[in-house]
């Protein structure tokens, strides 16, 4: 990919789906089971949000991949460990950066609400909130109701 460090410097540029690496990143990922996707969105979402803070919290897309990349990418045993070490921090500094563009295919699952997008209420992103929180309400709705019905083998007296 292009040289870029920061999200910010991404979209200065326009740089987006017409990059090599993010066409093979979507490949692969579209590889990937769709819980599997619908969390890594996720996480490369919020990841994406936090770097944009990183006058405030020095976590640029570089150093969250630092702090991330050896639990998401570990190196296989029998491999050189100071170079795999920089090529995984390098891929998920540019998964993070390009999280937009690589899981961009629409999958249902729950979506990240950047800060940026609370601020403005985005209606979409309002409209996902009110989802989410409703099939929350019915998830503990049916937990409740199935925790205080006696079960079967149980002997009942009311």
């Amino acid at each position: 990919p292009p040289h870029v460090v920061s999200v910010k410097e991404k979209i200065d540029k326009n740089i987006g789906e017409n990059v090599e690496f993010v066409a093979k990143a979507h490949d692969i990922v579209r590889q990937w089971s769709e819980p599997h996707i619908v969390v890594t969105r996720y996480l490369f979402s919020f990841l994406n949000d936090l770097s944009q803070y990183s006058e405030e919290t020095q976590m640029d897309p570089y150093n969250i991949a630092i702090c991330f990349g050896p639990t998401l990418c570990p190196i296989p045993e029998g491999k050189d460990l100071v170079q795999h070490t920089n090529l995984v921090n390098d891929l998920i500094k540019n998964f993070l950066i390009f999280c937009d563009d690589i899981f961009h295919d629409e999958i249902e699952g729950p979506l990240y609400i950047r800060t940026e997008d609370l601020d403005t209420g985005h209606d979409d992103q309002e409209d996902a909130t009110k989802e989410a929180n409703e099939a929350d309400s019915l998830t503990e709705k049916k937990q409740t109701e199935n925790a205080t019905k006696p079960r079967e083998d149980e002997d009942y007296e009311p």
